[in-house]
């Protein structure tokens, strides 16, 4: 009878390390994936605002350097050599400016709309298409998927 009594004793016992460990398990389960989520707006909204500083920055540098953004300068890149200190600007500009465009496209996951809301592209690309094809270091330096999508853009 003595033996009886203390199974039945240690039945409970165990069911409660059962049931504290399945709660625990659940407990872990939900607060990793509820830590997941808000790691993943945080960041999502951190390169929302890094793109907006880049935005900011770019229009900056085209207010100091009206020419980077003058159809007529950007008309002419290629057809010349120069070396000096207005091309190189302008040639670091555009390599800026694509590489924004790089990094809307894989924010926005390649969606042309959701591009279009933060920053309107088309005419970015349009202007400053001649040095798109003349850096050879594109073809290399670019996702295919990304330069398909400026190619789209050029058409």
């Amino acid at each position: 009878m003595m033996l009886l009594t203390a199974n039945a004793s240690q039945m409970p016992l165990s069911i409660d390390v059962i049931t504290t460990s399945v709660a625990t398990i659940i407990s872990t389960v939900v607060s990793s994936f509820v830590a997941f989520i808000a790691a993943k707006i945080t960041l999502k909204y951190q390169e929302r605002q890094n793109l907006n500083d880049l935005i900011t920055k770019i229009i900056e540098m085209s207010l100091t350097y009206p020419y980077l953004e003058d159809d007529d300068y950007c008309l002419q890149w290629g057809c010349t050599q120069n070396k000096d200190e207005n091309s190189m600007r302008y040639d670091n500009y555009c390599c800026i400016v694509f590489n924004l465009i790089e990094r809307l496209w894989k924010h926005c996951n390649g969606n042309k709309k959701k591009i279009d809301e933060l920053l309107y592209v088309d005419e970015m690309v349009k202007r400053h298409l001649r040095w798109w094809r003349s850096e050879y270091n594109n073809l290399d330096g670019y996702d295919k998927r990304f330069q398909k999508y400026i190619n789209s853009l050029i058409r």
